[in-house]
């Protein structure tokens, strides 16, 4: 009886062993996803797109993309020009926003429900 609880106990103890070696695995892991979100982050906030600078341009049944040789259809092509253009109307209307936060910073307060 005594060898059956020792048999036990070892199993547990390779068990929890185990699952010891598996989180340490995954803080690994999310230690490495950490980093390389950061570093996403840094290059996207030094990426600054101007709106204006792109120009749409439908010259034949396919278009070329200056990103590389990449072919498009027209329809692809009309999808994506609708939403670049949403995107600029939404970023214009936020840039609104902040500017008006801005104005009424002082005026604000955090967590306070007013009347409009």
């Amino acid at each position: 009886m005594a060898n059956k609880a020792l048999e036990t106990i070892t199993s547990m103890n390779d068990r929890i062993a185990h699952i010891e070696d598996a989180i340490m695995d995954y803080r690994e892991i999310l230690i490495k996803l950490v980093k390389q979100s950061n570093q996403i982050v840094k290059f996207l906030k030094d990426v600054d797109i101007d709106a204006d600078d792109i120009e749409y341009e439908i010259k034949s049944e396919t278009v070329s993309l200056p990103i590389g040789k990449i072919s498009v259809d027209i329809d692809k092509y009309e999808a994506i020009k609708k939403l670049i253009d949403k995107y600029i109307a939404n970023n214009k209307d936020l840039k609104e926003f902040e500017e008006e936060l801005k104005k009424y910073k002082d005026d604000i307060t955090p967590g306070q429900v007013g009347e409009s």
